[in-house]
């Protein structure tokens, strides 16, 4: 394996380390998010005025509520999104090299 490649995997499993320990960040404090998923509401929080603490009871999005459930399923499946997008590259990139 060449330097490039091995750095590659290192940053990969880095990354995918990151990842891990987001959801672990998330599963203890419920307020970890990534991705475009959430730069999305990010944007739509800050268009509604709404930017304090998303996953702060009652959860709300402008003037309404959302539901509990709702919410952290939304987190629940951007992480499985995220977590098996990277995996699916990562794997492909270690085939490259075998």
């Amino acid at each position: 394996m060449n330097p490039e490649n091995l750095c590659l995997l290192a940053a990969g499993a880095y990354f995918r380390a990151g990842q891990l320990t987001g959801v672990w960040k998330y599963a203890r404090i419920a307020g970890h998010r990534t991705g475009a998923g959430a730069i999305a509401s990010y944007v739509l929080y800050g268009l509604l005025r709404d930017t304090d603490n998303q996953f702060r009871k009652p959860y709300r999005l402008g003037r309404g509520t959302l539901p509990g459930v709702r919410l952290h399923g939304l987190v629940v499946a951007l992480a499985i999104g995220e977590i098996g997008a990277f995996v699916l590259l990562l794997y492909g990139f270690v085939r490259t090299l075998l």
